[in-house]
């Protein structure tokens, strides 16, 4: 996954190997190319939110290093206005990423410790999002 891409999930259905629906919006470069053409980087990401988003997904962006993505703190704050959870990871130093509901920060200055760091966490929070997920409900109440 690309250091400076948000992308949405969201909980509406799942397959019946248990996947959650996620969207990467840095792989289709076509509509990259096409929103950066007609509105510019700053809303190659926001763009792509704004039409499949609903307020039940998640939008989750990573800030890299160096603070300088201003296309994924734009798509988080978007995202945020239309009532999705925002998660935002990145480095601690660089001062507040953006208003988010949840920030997952790495306390290091090594530019590669820091990559490390994002790419287990975003597996961990994978991992847990589909154990939570695949848990059958209290009950037997269906969700």
């Amino acid at each position: 996954m690309p250091s400076t891409s948000p992308s949405t999930s969201s909980t509406r259905s799942s397959s019946a190997s248990g996947a959650c629906p996620a969207i990467a919006l840095t792989s289709d470069m076509a509509t990259i190319s096409g929103i950066a053409d007609r509105e510019g980087w700053e809303q190659v990401f926001a763009h792509q939110i704004q039409h499949p988003g609903r307020p039940c997904d998640i939008a989750f962006g990573f800030i890299p290093p160096d603070g300088s993505s201003g296309n994924v703190v734009r798509a988080l704050l978007v995202a945020q206005e239309m009532g999705l959870l925002t998660v935002a990871l990145g480095r601690d130093d660089i001062g507040p990423i953006v208003a988010v509901d949840h920030t997952v920060t790495v306390k290091s200055a090594n530019p590669q410790i820091v990559k490390e760091m994002e790419v287990t966490i975003c597996h961990i929070l994978w991992e847990l999002v589909h154990a939570f997920l695949e848990r059958p409900p209290v009950g037997g109440a269906a969700r």
